[in-house]
């Protein structure tokens, strides 16, 4: 399937796209990952000033919390973005260890700032269109060799909502 290079939801064309081609190698994998890296680096380099936060450490199931936010993108794509988030967590383990021991914290706190600017629509789907187009265009101001980057957007910010940082916690 092809691409639009123009027009609104591109991050979710692209998302779409690489969920609908799910054939994967050892290759594929080692490049996904490097991008997620690269990714989530320039996403920090984006990050406001850190505050103190209490957390929150009530159990919960991501995909109750999916249902309690009726959000359909996440329920629909469950395997893909879980996988990614696997990645995900390995990279940002990798940069903590590798001196930048604030990474986790920084990309919480890009993607919360993100999501408070969204809060008032009502539709979950939206608040997540709206942050991965607002995230995909930050990030390819920055370079506008991110393009191809960006697809992975709608990962990040799932492992963002999935380390409930953004959106409610299911009642217990």
């Amino acid at each position: 399937s092809e691409i639009e290079q123009e027009g609104q939801n591109n991050t979710q064309q692209i998302a779409h796209t690489i969920i609908n081609n799910g054939l994967t190698s050892p290759l594929k994998e080692i490049k996904k990952a490097s991008i997620i890296q690269e990714i989530i680096e320039d996403i920090l380099d984006l990050a406001m000033q850190l505050e103190a936060t209490e957390l929150d450490v009530r159990a919960y199931s991501i995909e109750n919390k999916i249902d309690y936010n009726e959000i359909i993108c996440y329920r629909e794509s469950f395997d893909f973005f879980m996988g990614n988030k696997q990645v995900i967590q390995s990279r940002l383990d990798i940069l903590e260890s590798n001196g930048n021991a604030l990474a986790t914290k920084k990309l919480f706190t890009v993607i919360q700032n993100i999501y408070n600017k969204y809060t008032h629509i009502r539709k979950a789907d939206d608040i997540i269109t709206s942050m991965q187009t607002e995230l995909s265009s930050s990030l390819l101001r920055v370079d506008p060799n991110n393009y191809d980057n960006i697809s992975f957007v709608p990962s990040v910010i799932f492992y963002v909502f999935s380390e409930c940082q953004i959106f409610k916690k299911p009642p217990t």
